[in-house]
């Protein structure tokens, strides 16, 4: 199984503390599916849902709380058919 809640983009290369911590210019990965084409791979799966914050790094709220700001970029970067269509709306 592979968690591809966020790998949208590949690995991600920074190996500090916090790269683990809502690492940016992430993207939503493949969606969850047990149909991989891989004979070794049985599902890719969104373990972390992709709005939770991981904690207060980078300026975000307390871990698991919604991070609007981080879903949007998830899904703006994701190039598997999530890109939202146009700007969000403004406020």
């Amino acid at each position: 199984m592979i968690d591809s809640s966020r790998n949208g983009n590949g690995p991600y290369a920074d190996l500090s503390a916090e790269a683990c911590c809502d690492p940016p210019d992430r993207a939503l990965g493949r969606p969850p599916t047990t149909t991989t084409g891989e004979p070794l791979l049985d599902a890719y799966l969104w373990i972390k849902r992709p709005r939770e914050c991981d904690g207060t790094c980078r300026g975000g709220p307390a871990a698991g709380q919604w991070r609007p700001a981080y879903a949007l970029e998830l899904a703006r970067n994701a190039s598997d058919g999530f890109t939202p269509p146009g700007p969000p709306p403004s406020r």
